[in-house]
């Protein structure tokens, strides 16, 4: 079982045979849970960016990039806007506290519809499949044809 977004990208990459490094890879076989049952992970996107630990008021964190969107009481927020988190269960825990991290390493998952998934702790956010799949389908070179903000 594979339990973190930087095992799904290390597996993709070994899986595509590639010689050169990239920051997105296509996954086969690979499933995460979402608000509607499984739904297949097409690929696994690495990028860096300014993060921000959100701690919630049932003891848990979430790291993610500050641009990052999760699923709150008030619809879809950047991480750096909410002030509370959707659960699994249907309830928004609350945030009690946002750390600005470092420039890190972080890892979005791609999916179909409908565009949400649980992490690990139940908690609900968003994935960048849609863009991807655009910027894959039209053929666009990052740093050339467009930038990642």
């Amino acid at each position: 079982m594979i339990t973190t977004y930087q095992e799904f990208f290390n597996a993709a990459k070994e899986a595509s045979n590639e010689t050169e490094e990239k920051d997105y890879y296509e996954c086969e076989d690979k499933f995460i849970r979402t608000p509607s049952g499984y739904s297949k992970i097409n690929g696994v996107l690495k990028k860096n960016g300014i993060g921000l630990k959100l701690t919630l008021e049932d003891g848990k964190t979430i790291t993610a990039e500050e641009r990052h969107t999760v699923s709150t009481s008030k619809g879809w927020k950047f991480v750096c806007d909410a002030e509370d988190v959707e659960h699994e269960t249907g309830k928004f825990i609350k945030v009690i506290s946002k750390t600005q991290t470092s420039d890190t390493v972080f890892y979005d998952v791609c999916i179909d519809y409908p565009h949400a998934y649980f992490d690990t702790n139940g908690f609900v956010h968003h994935n960048t499949f849609t863009m991807m799949q655009v910027v894959k389908e039209v053929g666009l070179t990052k740093g050339v044809d467009y930038v990642k903000l």
